[in-house]
């Protein structure tokens, strides 16, 4: 998509040409700059990545997180009993899934308003839905990534750090 706005009279500085997806929030304006920017044929390579995007990497990210989110449940589990309710946050990878894949809908939505030049303020309003599910994804994502890391760091010092106090399940008591 980047060749395709430079061979279609681009020259600003490229890293402006990033997916939508990987911002932290956007304003109708650096939408509509970055999908005039692609040109007819980036907007149509732009749906075979949102197709692949919505398929094989949503199923991939979410399985491989949810993998995770219950290994590290259970061996927490295992090391302190109270963790048992910790298993729940293997529902975070399912939701960031679903808030991505409303995103790309979002996303595809606005390209398709884009071609068809709806008026100002329905673009401004899609743009804006789009952008809000964009920030809400960001934050989910930042909530799934932490607590995946701090369930990490705990099952690591139950494990290595402080093994006598999950022995037998007893508090460092033999």
């Amino acid at each position: 998509m980047v060749a395709s706005a430079i061979q279609g009279g681009y020259t600003g500085d490229p890293s402006q040409l990033s997916f939508l997806d990987l911002h932290d929030g956007y304003s109708p304006d650096e939408a509509r700059a970055l999908l005039t920017a692609w040109g007819p044929y980036g907007r149509r390579l732009y749906f075979l990545v949102e197709g692949i995007d919505c398929t094989l990497y949503h199923a991939g990210y979410r399985g491989f997180l949810v993998v995770v989110a219950n290994q590290l449940a259970r061996g927490l589990k295992s090391k302190w009993p109270p963790a048992g309710n910790l298993a729940l946050l293997a529902v975070l990878p399912v939701l960031l899934a679903a808030i991505d894949f409303l995103e790309d809908a979002g996303q595809v939505a606005m390209v398709f308003a884009y071609e068809k030049s709806i008026p100002e303020e329905a673009w401004g309003a899609l743009v804006g839905a789009a952008s809000f599910v964009n920030q809400s994804k960001w934050v989910l994502c930042r909530c799934t990534v932490t607590s995946l890391v701090v369930e990490a760091v705990a099952l690591f010092g139950l494990t290595y750090l402080i093994p006598s106090a999950t022995e037998n399940g007893t508090n460092g008591e033999k």
